[in-house]
């Protein structure tokens, strides 16, 4: 126990001497594991000049129709185990991220992988405390306070999304265009996105700002535009990369 205490002050004492905040960053804000993978390493920063207390946490998103969508609270260890259902699981739980330095954690499927699924992934920096679960002791999280700038008293974090593929991957993309637009159907079993994604004239200039649209299994996506116009964009099916 004296060696963590040691090891946590050590954490967090540099910082103290003046004001500071911490800054966390997660990267990518959407990731996939793939069918033949059952985990993803996330790399989480802190680009800020204090230590970042960082809790992770998970919930299942379901949707619904027409876009909608509702979250519920990712199923635990043992309800997967005992309910033979499926989760993500963020280990740790909990990260302890110095000033300008990086932390990882392990995104781990876990249950039947039958269908695909969502999660997001929240990453909250907190003021810690005593029982939060950080392994710090009262007086190190009042020296921790003490260390922040005035007023800091809420803290970014980052929601990302991670698509898990079914355990059995089939892409089948439909895209029918015409004149005044075109519209793409996923007629498979896992998500499919249209990356830079732009209308131009029919010379390939004058092209809007360039876009990436995620289009869910069973979903479609309409797309509108004017004569003369075209549309140019990457579909992206797995690993594979077609373009238009």
């Amino acid at each position: 126990m004296k060696k963590i205490a040691l090891l946590l002050t050590g954490v967090i004492l540099p910082v103290i001497g003046y004001t500071a905040a911490p800054e966390i960053s997660v990267g990518m804000m959407q990731d996939y594991i793939d069918a033949d993978k059952s985990s993803f390493v996330k790399r989480i920063r802190n680009d800020g000049d204090a230590t970042a207390f960082v809790k992770v946490d998970v919930s299942e998103i379901v949707p619904g129709n027409k876009s909608e969508s509702n979250e519920k609270p990712a199923m635990d260890i043992n309800q997967v185990k005992s309910s033979g259902g499926h989760t993500l699981i963020a280990s740790p739980a909990r990260l302890i991220i110095p000033a300008k330095s990086m932390q990882t954690v392990r995104l781990l499927v876990m249950g039947d992988r039958q269908q695909e699924r969502y999660y997001r992934v929240r990453y909250i920096p907190v003021m810690p405390d005593s029982k939060g679960g950080f392994n710090v002791s009262q007086k190190e999280v009042s020296d921790y306070g003490a260390t922040l700038s005035a007023g800091v008293n809420i803290l970014a974090g980052y929601g990302t999304i991670v698509y898990v593929r079914p355990g059995k991957v089939s892409f089948n993309t439909d895209i029918t265009q015409n004149e005044s637009g075109m519209t793409v159907r996923n007629n498979g079993n896992s998500v499919i996105f249209l990356d830079h994604f732009k209308t131009c004239d029919s010379n390939g200039k004058n092209c809007d700002v360039t876009a990436k649209h995620h289009i869910l299994p069973g979903a479609s996506r309409d797309f509108t535009k004017k004569a003369g116009q075209v549309f140019h964009f990457q579909l992206i099916e797995g690993d594979k990369t077609k373009r238009y």
